[in-house]
């Protein structure tokens, strides 16, 4: 398997350069992690499902800001994505 090419651009976000890769690579592991091969179709959509959550509840008068608490696993990174995806800091 030969690595990924990074993605340029230095001064896109975590979700931009994740949307790009997942377009381009969408069958492409993006996460292993215990044992667990995630592809980049497959975490773009767990994301963006929690992207969702996360937008349809946050209070409008408060900070976009999202805590994330996990031990390290695909559904910490998914957290952290997602936290992106829906434009808050995390």
């Amino acid at each position: 398997m030969t690595a990924t090419p990074p993605v340029s651009g230095a001064t896109d976000s975590l979700a931009g350069l994740f949307l790009r890769s997942e377009e381009r690579y969408p069958a492409r592991p993006a996460l292993v992690a215990g044992g667990r091969i995630v592809t980049y179709t497959e975490l773009g959509e767990a994301a963006e499902r929690l992207a969702a959550c996360i937008r349809r509840n946050a209070p409008a008068d408060a900070p976009p800001l999202t805590a994330v608490l996990a031990r390290r696993s695909v559904t910490a990174f998914v957290g952290l994505l997602a936290a992106a995806m829906a434009g808050h800091a995390y």
